[in-house]
C-alpha cells in the first residue's frame, strides 16, 4: 500500500469514527460512498461539486480537469437545455493560477485579487465575492485539476473549509482518474469497432465486385451481364428498384431496371437522358439524395 493509499484509508476511518459527532463529517462521508458508485465522469463531477457546495454552505462549484496537452482547464455546465464548455488557460485567472502553481487559495474579496478574471462574471451576470480553491492530485502528485468553490453564504471561507475541501478531493481524485481511463477505453473501443466494421465493408465490396466482375465474364452479351449485374445488387444493397442506364452512341438512352417486388428486368430507350440519370451523364459523377 502507497502513503497515498495509507493516508486515503486513515481518512475513511476517522470519517466513520466520528460523522455522528459533527454533521459535516456525515456529509464527507457521503460523497465518499457516493464517490464509489460507477458514474460518467460528467455525472461525477456534478456529484463532486453538488456535495461540496452542500458541504461548505456556498452557492456553486466548479470543477476544473486539466486538458491531456496541460494547457488549459475545462469543465462542463448547464445552460438551459444546453451544455456548455468552460475553457482556463494555465496561469489565468484565480484557477489558472493554483494550477499553475499547485497552491490553494482563500479569497475574500475576489475583486481586489489581481489573479480574478472578472469575465466569467459579466457574461453570465454574476458577482463572486469569496472563493476557495484547491488543486486536485493524482497518487503521484501530479495535478489533475482544480476545484473551485464561490461565495459562502454565511461570511467567508473558514480553514476548516479549505481542509474539507482538500479531503473531499484527496477521495475523488481516484474516482475522476478512473473515470478518465473509463472514457479513454471507451472511445478506443468505439473507433476499434467502428474501424472493425469499416474494414468488413470494404471486404464485402470487394467480394461484390469480384463476383459482378466474374458474372459479367461468363455472359453471352451485354443484357444478361446487366441481368446479372442488377440481381447481383438488388441481392447486396438495401433498396427497393436498381436501375443501369447506358448511352448509345447516337445518344440515346437504354435503361434496365430491376424492382425487388417484380423480380423482372425492364428496358426502356429515350433518345435523350432526363433527370437525374442526365445530371449524372452530363457531369460524369455521383449523386446522392437524402
Amino acid at each position: 500500500m502507497t502513503e497515498f493509499d495509507r493516508r486515503l484509508s486513515a481518512t475513511g476511518e476517522f470519517l466513520e469514527r466520528h460523522a455522528a459527532q459533527d454533521p459535516r463529517l456525515g456529509i464527507v462521508l457521503r460523497i465518499a460512498n457516493l464517490l464509489s458508485a460507477q458514474v460518467s465522469l460528467d455525472e461525477l463531477i456534478a456529484l463532486i461539486m453538488t456535495g461540496c457546495s452542500d458541504l461548505l454552505n456556498a452557492e456553486r462549484s466548479t470543477l476544473f480537469l486539466l486538458s491531456d496537452d496541460g494547457t488549459y482547464l475545462w469543465s462542463k455546465y448547464a445552460q438551459g437545455d444546453e451544455v456548455k464548455e468552460i475553457r482556463v488557460r494555465i496561469g489565468e485567472g484565480i484557477a489558472g493560477w493554483v494550477a499553475q502553481t499547485g497552491r490553494p487559495v482563500n479569497v475574500k474579496d475576489a475583486y481586489r485579487d489581481h489573479r480574478f478574471d472578472r469575465e466569467w462574471d459579466t457574461l453570465n451576470g454574476y458577482l463572486t465575492t469569496s472563493m476557495l480553491c484547491q488543486p486536485i492530485r493524482n497518487r503521484d502528485g501530479d495535478i489533475i485539476g482544480v476545484a473551485q468553490v464561490l461565495n459562502k453564504k454565511d461570511g467567508y471561507f473558514t480553514v476548516d473549509d479549505a481542509i474539507m475541501l482538500r479531503t473531499i478531493m484527496a477521495m475523488a481524485a481516484i474516482s475522476l482518474v478512473n473515470a478518465r481511463l473509463y472514457n479513454v477505453l471507451l472511445a478506443r473501443n468505439m473507433e476499434l469497432v467502428q474501424t472493425q466494421r469499416d474494414l468488413q465493408a470494404r471486404i464485402r465490396e470487394i467480394d461484390l465486385l469480384y463476383i459482378i466482375e466474374r458474372d459479367a465474364a461468363g455472359a453471352s452479351d451485354v443484357d444478361e451481364a446487366i441481368d446479372l449485374l442488377l440481381s447481383r445488387l438488388s441481392q447486396t444493397l438495401p433498396c427497393q428498384l436498381i436501375q443501369v442506364a447506358l448511352r448509345t452512341p447516337e445518344g440515346a438512352v437504354i435503361t434496365a431496371r430491376l424492382a425487388k417486388a417484380g423480380g423482372v428486368v425492364e428496358r426502356s430507350r429515350r433518345e435523350r437522358p432526363t433527370g437525374f440519370t442526365a445530371i449524372s451523364l452530363r457531369g460524369g459523377r455521383s449523386l446522392s439524395l437524402e
